[in-house]
C-alpha cells in the first residue's frame, strides 16, 4: 500500500506542481465557460435583432387598407423599386432588395370563390433584413386571409394550447444536450492527462528506472491509476462547471436544475465517476500500447469520434432505453443513465448493471494494464 501511495503522489506531484499541466487540467473549464457564454449572447442578440430598413418591390398591390397597412409599420422606413420581375430577382441574388411581392389583378379574398387569386413573394434567406420581412409578410398575409375568408377557428379562446410547464421544457432541453455533453467532456479529460501517462515515460526514458524500482509493477500501475483518476476528475470536473455556468446563455433560457433531488444527484454523481474511471483506464491502455505520445494522442482521438458518436444519439431520445440488453455495453450505457436521470425515466436495473458492467471493465483494465507492464517488448518499444 505504501508503494502505491508514493506512486501516486509522484504523479500527482508532477500533474499539479507543473504549471503547464495544471493549465492544461483547468483552462478548457474556463475556455467552455467563455466560449459558450460569448456564443450564446451572440445567438439571443441575433435572434432578438429587429430591423427597420428594408427595400420592396411591389406590384399590383391591392386598394384593400388591411394589405396597404402591413409595410406601414412605425418605425420602419420602407423604400419601394419599380422593377420588372427578372430584374427584382436578380438584385435579390446580389442582396441589393429585400423582398418582391407580386399581386394577382384585381386581388380579392372571399369564401367560397372559384378563381382563387394568387401573391408571388421572392426573397434571400442569406439576407437577415429579407429574411425577417420575408417571414413577417407571411405571416400577416396569412392573418389577413383567415379574417377575410374564414372557414373555421382554431383555439379562438386565444390561450396557449401547449401544456408543457417551464421545467418539462428546461427537462426536455437537458436531456437531449447534457449527457452528449457529459460523456464527451470526461473523455476529454481523460485523454488530456492519460494520454502522456506511459507513453510520455517511454520518450523521456523514464519508465525504465521507474520499472527497476523494488516494486510490484502490478502496484506501479494502482498508483498510476489513482493519480491519473484524480487528475482527471479535476480537468472533467472544470470542463463541467464551465458547461453548466454557460448552459443558461448557450441555451437561451434558465437552468432549472432544481427539479431533481438529492438521490438524482447522487447516482448522477455515481456513474459520472465509474465512467471517468473507465475512461482513465481506457485511455492509460492506448499509452501503453503506444510508443510516443504522439501516437497515444492520435488513437485516442479516434476513440474522441466514437464517444461522440454514441453520445450524439442523445439528440434523439427524450427517456432512457428499457433495453436491458443495452446497459452492458460500455460508453452507451453511462449515455443512458445519464438520459434517464436528466428525464425522470431511469430504472433501477439499468443504473445498477451500468454500474456494475463499468466497475467490471475497469477493473479487466487495470489487469490488462499489469499484463503490458510486465511485457518488455511493449514497455521499451520505441
Amino acid at each position: 500500500m505504501k508503494s502505491i501511495l508514493i506512486i501516486a503522489k509522484k504523479e500527482l506531484k508532477r500533474f499539479f506542481t507543473d504549471k503547464r499541466v495544471l493549465m492544461g487540467l483547468i483552462l478548457p473549464g474556463l475556455l467552455i465557460f467563455l466560449i459558450y457564454t460569448f456564443m450564446g449572447n451572440i445567438i439571443n442578440d441575433k435572434a432578438n435583432e429587429e430591423y427597420t430598413d428594408f427595400k420592396v418591390v411591389l406590384v399590383n398591390e391591392p386598394e384593400n387598407s388591411t394589405i396597404k397597412s402591413f409595410l406601414n409599420v412605425e418605425g420602419w422606413n420602407v423604400s419601394f423599386d419599380e422593377l420588372s420581375k427578372d430584374e427584382a430577382i436578380k438584385k435579390l441574388e446580389n442582396k441589393e432588395i429585400d423582398l418582391y411581392i407580386e399581386f394577382d389583378e384585381g386581388f380579392v379574398v372571399q369564401g367560397g370563390q372559384d378563381n382563387i387569386p394568387n401573391v408571388e413573394i421572392y426573397y434571400n434567406s442569406t439576407k437577415d433584413e429579407s429574411n425577417y420581412l420575408y417571414t413577417y409578410y407571411i405571416n400577416a398575409l396569412n392573418q389577413y386571409e383567415a379574417t377575410e375568408a374564414n372557414l373555421f377557428d382554431i383555439n379562438r379562446s386565444g390561450m396557449n394550447p401547449d401544456t408543457a410547464t417551464k421545467e418539462d421544457t428546461m427537462t426536455k432541453v437537458l436531456t437531449m444536450m447534457l449527457p452528449f455533453l457529459l460523456i464527451v467532456l470526461l473523455y476529454s479529460g481523460c485523454m488530456s492527462v492519460c494520454a502522456d501517462s506511459i507513453a510520455g515515460e517511454k520518450e523521456r526514458g523514464t519508465i525504465a528506472t521507474l520499472l527497476i524500482t523494488p516494486v510490484k509493477r502490478s502496484n506501479i500501475v494502482i498508483g498510476k491509476l489513482i493519480a491519473l483518476t484524480l487528475a482527471a476528475v479535476v480537468s472533467s470536473l472544470s470542463s463541467f462547471l464551465g458547461l453548466v455556468l454557460s448552459f443558461p446563455k448557450l441555451a437561451g433560457t434558465d437552468l432549472a436544475l432544481g427539479g431533481y433531488g438529492i438521490n438524482e444527484y447522487v447516482l448522477m454523481l455515481l456513474i459520472i465517476l465509474a465512467c471517468d474511471v473507465f475512461f482513465v483506464v481506457l485511455v492509460t491502455i492506448i499509452s501503453a500500447l503506444a510508443k510516443s505520445v504522439k501516437e497515444a494522442s492520435s488513437y485516442a482521438a479516434v476513440g474522441t469520434i466514437l464517444v461522440m458518436a454514441i453520445g450524439i444519439t442523445s439528440f434523439m431520445a427524450t427517456k432512457a432505453t428499457t433495453n436491458v440488453g443495452l446497459y452492458f455495453i460500455p460508453i452507451y450505457n453511462t449515455l443512458q443513465s445519464l438520459i434517464g436521470l436528466f428525464s425522470h425515466s431511469a430504472s433501477v436495473g439499468g443504473l445498477i448493471i451500468t454500474l456494475i458492467c463499468n466497475v467490471a471493465y475497469t477493473g479487466l483494465g487495470v489487469l490488462l494494464i499489469a499484463q503490458l507492464f510486465k511485457n518488455e517488448k511493449i514497455m521499451f518499444a520505441k
